[in-house]
Order: C-alpha cells, then sequence, then structure tokens
C-alpha cells in the first residue's frame, strides 16, 4: 500500500472517531434510545441483601420504559386487598417478591433510569377500604379510609378494633394516613393522603419520598447494565445485570 493510501485511511479513521454522532456499543445500541433497554435483566446487588437474605435483583422492561422490577427470592406477598401482607408495613426497602410496576422509564445522557412506587405494594388493600369523612370540620371535603382521631385498640388475634367495632389491622391508622388517597367514592395509593393535607392545612410543608430508583449504563457490547440502587433517595447498592 502507498503512503497515500494509507495516509488516507488514517484521515478516514480519524473523522470517524470525531464524529459527533452516537456510537452503538453493541448489536445496533447506542444508549441513547429507551428501546436499547427493553429485555429481561437479571443479576444481583453488590455487597447487600434483601429482607429474605438474596441479593438477586431481576428488571423487565419494554420498548415504551415499562415494565417490572423485583428482588430477591422469596414468593410474592399475599396482596389480595383482604389482608396487609406481613411484615410489610414498614418502607424501608423493596419486599422480596413483589412485581414492582415501572411505569415510564427513561434515558438521560445515554443513563436509564427508572423508579418505583414503594407503596404500589399497598394498592389493592388501600383500593379494598370505603372512603369516609377525614375532619369534615377542619378539612371539607377531604375522604379517608379512617376518620380523623380514629382510636384502635388491641385484640386478643392481634388485630386492632375502633370504637364503633369495626376490626382492622393494627397498621391501619398509618396506613390511611399517609399511604391511602381516599375520594368520595374510592381509595388507592396516593400523593397526598390526609397527613399531607392537614399538614398543607396548617401551612407546614410535609412531604415523604418512597420511591426506590435504578440509574445505570450499558457496557460496550450492550448486554449488561452496570447501576445503582437507592431506596429514599439514599445512596444503595450497585447493582450488575445481564440482559437474558
Amino acid at each position: 500500500m502507498s503512503k497515500q493510501a494509507i495516509y488516507a485511511s488514517v484521515v478516514t479513521i480519524c473523522i470517524a472517531c470525531s464524529s459527533s454522532e452516537a456510537v452503538d456499543i453493541g448489536d445496533g445500541r447506542s444508549g441513547q434510545r429507551l428501546s436499547d433497554y427493553a429485555a429481561v435483566w437479571e443479576g444481583y446487588a453488590e455487597a447487600h441483601a434483601f429482607a429474605d437474605g438474596s441479593d438477586r435483583v431481576e428488571i423487565a422492561l419494554d420498548d415504551d420504559g415499562n415494565g417490572t422490577l423485583r428482588v430477591g427470592e422469596a414468593q410474592s406477598p399475599d396482596t389480595s386487598g383482604d389482608t396487609l401482607p406481613k411484615d410489610t408495613t414498614q418502607f424501608h426497602d423493596l419486599v422480596p417478591g413483589f412485581l414492582y410496576p415501572i411505569r415510564g422509564a427513561g434515558v438521560e445522557d445515554s443513563r436509564l433510569r427508572l423508579a418505583v412506587d414503594l407503596k404500589e405494594l399497598y394498592r389493592p388493600w388501600c383500593e379494598a377500604q370505603a372512603p369516609t369523612p377525614f375532619d369534615p370540620e377542619a378539612l371539607p371535603g377531604v375522604y379517608s379510609c379512617l376518620a380523623h382521631r380514629t382510636v384502635l385498640s388491641g385484640t386478643e388475634d392481634g388485630q386492632c378494633i375502633t370504637e364503633e367495632g369495626r376490626i382492622l389491622p393494627c397498621e391501619a391508622l398509618d396506613l390511611c394516613l399517609g399511604t391511602c388517597e381516599c375520594t368520595v367514592d374510592s381509595c388507592t395509593i396516593g400523593d397526598h393522603p390526609p397527613r399531607w393535607r392537614e399538614a398543607a392545612s396548617h401551612g407546614v410543608e410535609y412531604s415523604e419520598v418512597r420511591h426506590a430508583r435504578i440509574d445505570g449504563t450499558l457496557n460496550e457490547d450492550g448486554h449488561a447494565l452496570d447501576a445503582t440502587l437507592s431506596v429514599f433517595d439514599a445512596a444503595g447498592p450497585r447493582v450488575r445485570l445481564e440482559r437474558q
């Protein structure tokens, strides 16, 4: 090959390297499109054990950024709405076995970013509750699954009973005040339960983050995802996942 041919080849290569276009990192995936992450991802959280002792993490995503997040190896807790899932009333971490819905994941600066609402575990229970006026005098038009200043007394079987004789899980008061959001017609999980509204009515800013977040990047061949997991916006473990 002549010196001119070699020089032309080097110039061509350098121009390609300096191009501002996204460079594919495997199988045509640049990491800049949400569809690049559409797959089932399985792996583990480094040096971290979830409540069942497992470090397993699984994410399933479609082209639109919807899917599920599951941690651990335990069976999914009962979320039929008839009873509260056992040992899950503290929002300290993701509950092993439960499929947390992912809605609207996104890509920013070639990084996959998604979040799940920890309250999703209680959606069936909240939706099974009947709305009642929360505090007609102080907060007219605000509904809850328990009225303001409801008193619960313990029973022998570990349940609680209201002054009116209604039997409920003892955790129901916290859930009705801080997790379930009701209208006159129905209840579900929400961002503005009575506790938020009561604080706002007194000029107090009240907020509580109840999300788990994943922030990660594809590796060079597009078959591995290196991410971080945070709960309550606190720094969490590194998560290593492989495309299945």
